[in-house]
């Protein structure tokens, strides 16, 4: 699983350019996005989502072209964390996961196993019965994962997965090794601002400034 990006180029109808002829390809395995606010990485990553159509250029998925007419079948290749994300808030954990999962179209027993997997993963377990409402933006974040993850899709996209997450490094620590176990056999894109969560978790990068990537390579 591959994702290669050529001569890629989105311009908003106010005439800015968020993304200028960019050139990536995004290897197996966990592949770290850096760059500061306004550098682009929430327009790429919406494009990469099929969100949001570019203006120039092409982009693949395990050689099929983002198209309209592939846009279905990429969907369901795809688990997306958003850097925003407010998920049904008078349901409960348990009661919002399910209807993800069935969303996603998983079988019900499934999805159970899954749900309780990653709850224990996440120390969320004893938290299942709360409604979404009723989370600190902590919690909800590693909600949004578990949503992201529950479909085991072959491409993960998280748009800055440590923000709002208790401080402690015990916590960042345990998203970055879920994320670690994930990525065998599948690939992550990890976008962040945090430099130590990408050298805790990648070998490869792309720092990201203003539309361009100004380094691609190894850490």
């Amino acid at each position: 699983m591959g994702i290669k990006i050529e001569d890629l180029t989105v311009t908003f109808k106010n005439k800015v350019t968020a993304i200028n002829h960019a050139n990536l390809e995004i290897p197996e395995g966990i592949f770290g996005l850096l760059g500061e606010n306004g550098a682009g990485k929430t327009t790429l990553m919406r494009v990469l989502t099929t969100v949001l159509s570019p203006t120039g250029g092409t982009v693949t998925l395990d050689g099929m072209l983002y198209s309209e007419g592939n846009y279905e079948k990429i969907q369901k290749k795809i688990g997306y964390l958003p850097q925003e994300i407010d998920l049904y808030p008078s349901l409960t954990v348990q009661e919002c996961l399910e209807y993800m999962g069935d969303l996603s179209g998983i079988p019900k027993e499934t999805c159970r196993k899954r749900i309780q997997y990653y709850l224990e993963k996440t120390s969320l377990s004893g938290h299942r019965r709360k409604k979404m409402k009723q989370l600190s933006g902590g919690m909800k974040r590693w909600v949004g994962l578990i949503q992201a993850l529950l479909h085991e899709p072959e491409f993960l996209i998280v748009d800055e997965p440590t923000t709002g997450l208790d401080p402690e490094e015990r916590i960042r620590i345990r998203i970055r090794n879920l994320l670690v176990d994930f990525s065998e056999g599948r690939t992550v894109l990890f976008s962040t601002h945090v430099v130590e969560d990408l050298t805790a978790t990648c070998n490869q990068l792309a720092v990201m400034k203003k539309g361009e990537f100004l380094y691609l390579g190894h850490l």
